[in-house]
């Protein structure tokens, strides 16, 4: 299991550089979506989905993680995702906050906790990382 974890974010971060090699001219909601759809499914280890909710992205990241939590009623399953540990935080936003900063520091981006807070969809997340420079880079 650990090796494949290894795989699949080393896999992310392949299509993360990717992006950030990218000539600025050619980066546009067309051409990021996609790949930075890849990347999050990547490394969340689950299929590509046709939802762009980063947080059924998440839960559908969760359900998958043990398959005996698979066959639980969905009730349940929410009941665990939505559980707080001793820092009140759910996690949903235990993984979105790694994800996030796996995504800023490969792509050489910095956002403000509100910035990234507000990131919920691959559309929120493609704008994002439109209107960021690269850290230690300016327009």
């Amino acid at each position: 299991m650990v090796e494949q974890i290894l795989q699949k974010t080393n896999e992310a971060k392949a299509i993360l550089k990717e992006i950030r090699k990218m000539p600025q001219s050619e980066k546009n909601r067309e051409s990021l979506k996609p790949l930075l759809k890849k990347a999050v499914c990547c490394k969340l280890m689950i299929p590509e989905d046709e939802t762009d909710d980063i947080k059924k992205l998440i839960v559908l990241s969760i359900k998958r993680q043990n398959k005996a939590d698979a066959l639980l009623p969905d009730e349940v399953i929410q009941s665990k995702v939505e559980k707080y540990d001793c820092h009140q935080s759910s996690l949903v936003l235990q993984k979105k906050t790694l994800l996030t900063f796996l995504i800023e520091r490969e792509l050489g981006l910095h956002w403000t906790d509100d910035e990234a807070v507000q990131i919920a969809s691959l559309d929120d997340l493609c704008s994002a990382v439109l209107r960021s420079d690269p850290v230690g880079e300016s327009t």
